[in-house]
């Protein structure tokens, strides 16, 4: 699967509101339309193209237990590892996506649109 058909499988999953619910909670954030299907699919594939893995729905739900990483308080949702300590992240506040790096703790690229990070 390539980042294209991953994109694609996801924005056509349905919404599971029980998850999006869950994470709107426990991230204490409105969640985006693109968002609920990013969680939602979370755990129906894992690597996807080179240097990329979706996150299982416990590492979005419990990031700092799994990945040792707080990224609720940052109030990032991580949806991609990316490698090298990256994610591919959605931050609530700006409602835009970004890639974070965990060892710089910094965001390096931001956009409206997460087909040009993926």
């Amino acid at each position: 699967m390539d980042k294209k058909e991953y994109y694609k499988n996801v924005m056509s999953c349905d919404v599971d509101d029980n998850k999006v619910e869950a994470i709107s909670r426990i991230y204490n954030a409105e969640i985006s339309d693109e968002l609920k299907h990013f969680i939602s699919y979370a755990d129906k594939v894992d690597f996807f193209d080179d240097e990329r893995r979706a996150l299982r729905y416990a590492e979005i739900e419990n990031p700092a237990d799994v990945m040792e990483i707080d990224f609720v308080g940052m109030g990032y949702v991580p949806i991609v590892d990316a490698y090298d300590n990256s994610y591919i992240v959605y931050i609530l506040k700006d409602s835009i996506w970004a890639r974070y790096n965990s060892i710089d703790d910094m965001v390096y690229v931001e956009g409206q649109n997460i087909e040009d990070l993926l």
